[in-house]
């Protein structure tokens, strides 16, 4: 992975400005470590990563509130930078992110944040 050198500067950050680094940091991994779906979905349903590494984006952004996807609906930054084809309503969102398995779900994220601090730029 790519090493980045992180400098204070003069320019303005807007809120979306660190959606594609942590989409760098998040990039290989996730799609090594976190299996498409934890569950059979239909094939033209969101899947389970997409879920997570939605949920991953609102964090990223400082969001922890279900209802604040709709802000990213349509986002074609935030959707690019973490890797996500279609963001879900909030309804659809709730719904999936309570349904995922949790002893999975938390092993897949647990392996990859070892992955992340360990060998990544922070490692």
């Amino acid at each position: 992975m790519k090493q980045y050198k992180i400098k204070t500067g003069k320019g303005e950050l807007n809120s979306t400005s660190g959606n594609h680094l942590c989409g760098l940091l998040l990039e290989d991994h996730a799609q090594r470590i976190l299996p498409s779906n934890f569950q059979p979905r239909r094939s033209d349903a969101i899947s389970d990563r997409e879920i997570l590494l939605t949920q991953i984006g609102l964090l990223c952004n400082g969001r922890t509130d279900f209802n604040d996807i709709d802000l990213y609906r349509g986002d074609e930054i935030f959707m690019n930078a973490f890797g996500v084809k279609k963001v879900a309503s909030e309804l659809v969102f709730r719904r999936r992110f309570d349904d995922l398995p949790p002893a999975r779900t938390h092993v897949g994220l647990r392996k990859l944040n070892t992955e992340l601090f360990s060998s990544g730029p922070f490692g």
